[in-house]
């Protein structure tokens, strides 16, 4: 567990997860607006709506479906770079789907189904906003991320070695084609 005593990673790791609470309060209310969500959670509802389709029952949750989308994202991250695999990946991955479907159970007998315009808009920008401050809480704790915002790092971070050696190859490569011009 790197340089960071068991205490610290125990801290950061209730920081992580009181972060995670107080974000999927947010999702959950931007989900039950049904007004759209962030890209992750609209292709997580996405599957989920195609799988409680095809499967009846309760078995299928939006909370189910996150998780097994972030379990394979760890997945791919184990054979792509296991380097960016912290113990928050995996708590996020663990706590993100039912913190998820608790909230959408309570707020959902809080709340009803029936929501007129005006409170699904307030309900959306409020989402927003609480999403916005337990995600800088999760960020502050540095525990690690959830799988689905690892994507992009993971992405960008082997985009960027992959032009810095086409940038030096090119480099590298330069000085022969001027040569090949002068000799012509």
């Amino acid at each position: 567990m790197s340089k960071r005593g068991i205490k610290e990673w125990i801290l950061r790791s209730v920081i992580l997860v009181i972060g995670l609470i107080i974000a999927h309060f947010g999702v959950t209310f931007f989900l039950l607006s049904d007004l759209g969500a962030d890209p992750f959670n609209v292709f997580v509802q996405g599957l989920f709506r195609i799988l409680r389709s095809v499967i009846p029952g309760s078995l299928i949750t939006h909370g189910r479906t996150h998780m097994a989308v972030c379990l394979t994202i760890i997945f791919i991250l184990l054979f792509v770079d296991r380097s960016y695999i912290k113990i928050g990946t995996v708590i996020c991955m663990v706590c993100g789907g039912p913190i998820i479907d608790f909230f959408t159970w309570l707020l959902g007998l809080i709340l009803g189904s029936e929501k007129p315009l005006l409170s699904r808009i307030l309900m959306l920008v409020l989402g927003c906003i609480i999403l916005a401050y337990g995600m800088t809480i999760v960020i502050k704790s540095d525990a690690g991320t959830g799988p689905n915002d690892l994507v992009a790092v993971v992405i960008s971070d082997k985009a960027k070695k992959k032009q810095e050696y086409l940038e030096k190859e090119l480099k590298n490569a330069l000085p022969r084609v001027q040569c090949l011009e002068l000799e012509i």
